[in-house]
């Protein structure tokens, strides 16, 4: 469920440095400061580490998704991507 919400891992830094944005204009502790800083990063960190897990623990399975082309007559093989390395 996290890899649909991979958004959440910036937006809590972001969010982290609003906030201690904000916490250091109104002249707040020290440690009040770095809790906010720290606990933020470490959020992201745990978010990060849900969606790996969730990523790695997923079944395995070829997705090949098509996408949209510029060629208005395109055939439909051509508009599936397919990488293979070292082969023309």
């Amino acid at each position: 469920m996290i890899l649909g919400s991979l958004w959440l891992i910036p937006a809590l830094c972001l969010a982290g440095a609003l906030v201690n944005l904000a916490l250091g204009a109104a002249r707040a502790p020290k440690s009040m400061v770095t809790v906010v800083g720290v606990g933020s990063v470490g959020a992201a960190t745990a978010a990060g580490y849900a969606a790996l897990w969730e990523y790695l623990n997923q079944p395995i399975g070829v997705v090949i998704e098509p996408y949209f082309t510029s060629q208005p007559g395109a055939s439909p093989s051509m508009r599936r991507f397919s990488w293979t390395p070292f082969r023309r």
